[in-house]
């Protein structure tokens, strides 16, 4: 059996020195380079992009409630419904709490697509 964490380690490694893009669930490009290196900080993944300008950012994406990977694509889950584990009730009170700062990831899905 093999740990979350590895699981999500073997996918990206795949994706390594391949030009990606990532997109969120509303078809909005969230960031756009060549991963150079992926690592993890706390509860973070930060991936080194070299953009097309030639310069390295770092893009950091906190860890994933589920993470799947089809072909070419990873698509990281940050919905409600992968946090809660399809429990009804507890998906409803997460839906009831005043979040103050909205992430532009909370309740989306972003998908890592190898640009051929």
């Amino acid at each position: 059996m093999m740990v979350y964490n590895e699981k999500i380690d073997e996918i990206l490694s795949k994706l390594l020195l391949r030009d990606l893009v990532f997109i969120n669930s509303n078809g909005k490009i969230l960031k756009k380079g060549q991963l150079i290196l992926f690592k993890k900080k706390e509860f973070y993944y930060v991936f080194s992009l070299k953009t097309d300008k030639g310069s390295i950012k770092d893009y950091e994406m906190p860890y994933p409630f589920n993470i799947t990977s089809v072909g070419g694509n990873v698509v990281m889950d940050y919905t409600l419904k992968e946090f809660s584990q399809r429990d009804e009730i507890f998906y409803y009170k997460c839906k009831m709490i005043n979040e103050p700062k909205k992430s532009k990831l909370y309740n989306y899905t972003v998908v890592i697509s190898a640009i051929m």
